[in-house]
């Protein structure tokens, strides 16, 4: 185990399309959604984090961490015999080096990504390190500060235009595993059309692609906090005020609702700046074609 690996893209639905999969009688997801253990063979890292809450993030990020592989397969040990056994961790996409060791530790499993319009992948990672108290600067002044940053050791959500390059992150994984245990998706077909990719990413696995998902509920949903304090005690409700058995009995719909609601008044979601927009449009002019040559498929966004 496990069966299956969700390798990323971060903010390109990796999260809701764990909880779904999780949701289908032949699959258990790790307990841990995002394990991480395959991408750090020496260990957790030393992360260094900005903003009022980014040093505590990575922490959080380390200390949450498998630190064996004994611990990393425990993860998996509530699965039946008759269950697939997967786990989704962005971080295997962009790490170097992750694809040849998952293939070397695992050389059976499936691949899965989910690839978003990298524009938009890199904006969305910025608001959801803002709406965590983990970002301080504006986007234009993180994109300046994003090289010198990784050079002193920032965490992986703060790469923000670093995580788009799809085709070369990639390419190790179609090195290291035949192209039949490959699935490449989009996040815009994902979001549009959630239950004809699920149905797909079933076929794939081998298991029933007639299974019903309530795909209602979208999971990790940035935004910069309207009211930091309003927003922090709905998290305090929401994550453990509530008991679980409760928030099991609600229906996906009505859970969606509700964070919907509050997403609506806590959360606001400023439009990208224009010259931010540009600026990588022009840097990912050429991953685009790049990675439609290995695909053998057009991304379905505009680069431009």
């Amino acid at each position: 185990m496990p069966d299956f690996i969700i390798i990323g893209a971060a903010k390109s639905g990796t999260t809701s399309l764990a909880q779904y999969l999780g949701q289908h009688s032949e699959v258990c997801i790790s307990k841990l959604k995002e394990a991480r253990y395959l991408a750090y063979p020496e260990g957790p890292p030393d992360y260094r984090g900005y903003g009022p809450r980014g040093d505590e993030i990575m922490r959080i990020y380390r200390e949450t961490m498998p630190r064996s592989m004994a611990e990393y397969e425990a993860l998996f040990d509530q699965a039946l015999p008759s269950q697939l056994t997967g786990e989704a961790s962005p971080a295997y996409l962009y790490l170097e080096g992750t694809a040849a060791r998952i293939s070397e530790l695992y050389p059976d499993t499936k691949v899965i990504a989910i690839l978003r319009n990298p524009v938009e992948r890199a904006y969305s990672s910025y608001l959801h390190m803002r709406r965590e108290d983990a970002e301080d600067v504006s986007f234009r002044e993180a994109l300046n500060l994003e090289p010198s940053r990784i050079a002193e050791g920032a965490g992986l959500p703060y790469h923000y235009a670093s995580m788009g390059f799809y085709a070369r992150q990639l390419a190790p994984y179609f090195e290291a595993f035949d192209s039949s245990r490959i699935a490449v998706f989009f996040y815009e077909d994902f979001a549009s059309r959630t239950a004809e990719v699920l149905a797909a990413i079933c076929r794939f696995l081998d298991i029933d692609d007639s299974a019903a998902f309530d795909s209602s509920e979208r999971r990790n949903v940035s935004g910069i906090p309207v009211n930091r304090s309003a927003f922090n005690a709905f998290n305090r409700l929401k994550g453990s005020l509530l008991p679980k058995s409760f928030k099991r009995i609600l229906p996906g719909s009505l859970r969606s609702g509700l964070n919907k609601a509050a997403s609506k008044r806590l959360l606001r979601k400023p439009s990208i700046g224009e010259e931010e927009a540009n600026r990588l449009c022009e840097l990912y002019r050429k991953e685009k074609q790049e990675l439609a040559d290995l695909l053998g498929v057009n991304p379905p966004w505009r680069i431009d």
